[in-house]
């Protein structure tokens, strides 16, 4: 017994050993599959086969035939769960729902899931700046707090439109200074120059730098809203000019009326009293 015991547990480690192996292999056997290769030109068998000869390769085991057959039916179920897992993860549109639903709407959704969440991070960066025990401006802490929750909010929405619309997603990196260097090239922000237009430093100084960058950002990010509606017009998807029109450029308008509004009253009062006052 004791034999067939330490069997049993040599060929459980090979199990597991062919088992990274073949989740190795699995980025290659997706691509084949999304290309129908595998489909067309390999049948099961000679798919064993296939993996037969890399766990020959990259396993140094000697094994009989009976034992790889026992070996693969154990690592086959991991496998083919892993090789499933992607390429359902891989597919594109839900086609039972998507009606109308451009391409390129559903990438710029994506790029502006990407805008939310940057400016969302920018945000959250003002407000644990102004939150320090040594900058003490607790009201733009919560200010710029409830901004960072605005516009990840923002970003959830339409990852659910997404769903809605039988859409993927694509998530991007969220990187601090990109969104810095794309507005300073956008056209329509050159005009707006402000003294603490260096959007990549990790010093804002005063509430009122803060709020003049944050004016910058909310166009930028109205800028973006406008194109989105603009394309969805130009494609004839009144759906999503509606979810646009009723959920987005309305808040957007309102933003951008209200920082300018507290960046007019920092500049009249002055930095300190201003600060103070806001805080109030």
């Amino acid at each position: 017994m004791h034999g067939v015991d330490n069997l049993q547990y040599r060929l459980d480690v090979l199990i597991t050993q062919v088992y990274y192996v073949l989740k190795q292999q699995v980025a290659d056997l997706i691509c084949a599959f999304q290309s129908q290769d595998i489909i067309q030109k390999r049948t099961e068998t000679r798919l064993i086969i296939h993996i037969y000869y890399v766990l020959k390769q990259e396993v140094p085991i000697l094994i009989s035939a009976s034992q790889f057959l026992y070996i693969i039916t154990g690592a086959m179920k991991a496998f083919f769960a892993l090789l499933l897992l992607g390429v359902c993860s891989a597919v594109d549109y839900v086609e039972r729902i998507k009606q109308n639903f451009d391409d390129d709407v559903n990438v710029k959704i994506s790029e502006q899931i990407r805008l939310e969440l940057q400016a969302s991070y920018i945000y959250l960066a003002y407000s644990q700046y102004f939150g320090r025990a040594d900058v003490a401006l607790p009201a733009f802490a919560k200010y710029f707090e409830d901004a960072s929750k605005e516009e990840r909010e923002h970003a959830t929405y339409l990852m659910d439109y997404l769903n809605k619309r039988g859409g993927f997603l694509t998530l991007y990196d969220t990187e601090f200074d990109s969104v810095c260097q794309t507005i300073r090239a956008h056209k329509d922000m050159q005009t707006l120059t402000f003294r603490s237009n260096a959007c990549d430093r990790t010093n804002w100084k005063n509430g009122l730098w803060a709020m003049q960058d944050a004016l910058i950002l909310e166009r930028f990010v109205s800028s973006a809203i406008y194109e989105l509606h603009a394309l969805a017009g130009k494609l004839k998807d009144s759906h999503f000019e509606h979810v646009l029109e009723h959920h987005f450029l309305d808040e957007q308008i309102k933003s951008v009326q209200k920082i300018s509004e507290h960046i007019r009253r920092l500049e009249l009062v002055g930095d300190g009293l201003g600060e103070y006052l806001f805080s109030l």
